[in-house]
């Protein structure tokens, strides 16, 4: 999903998008990266979680330590 894709789902102008993307960073809760000409989002999993386990898994840790890391940076 692109970002035009992105704020035509949650009806909001793409300009508005990242206004909004910027303050969700800012704040901890949205992390992106970008390689090779794509950006990629990921929300803290502490926000949103979607799998059937109790979120301690690896997977759910590691990224939840890479969110910790950027805050220590502010």
């Amino acid at each position: 999903m692109n970002r035009s894709d992105l704020a035509k789902a949650i009806n909001h102008d793409p300009d508005e998008l990242t206004k909004i993307v910027k303050c969700l960073r800012k704040k901890g809760l949205i992390m992106t990266t970008e390689s090779c000409g794509s950006l990629m989002y990921y929300v803290h999993p502490d926000l949103m979680y979607r799998k059937d386990s109790d979120g301690q898994d690896d997977y759910t840790n590691g990224l939840r330590a890479i969110f910790e890391e950027h805050l220590k940076d502010k």
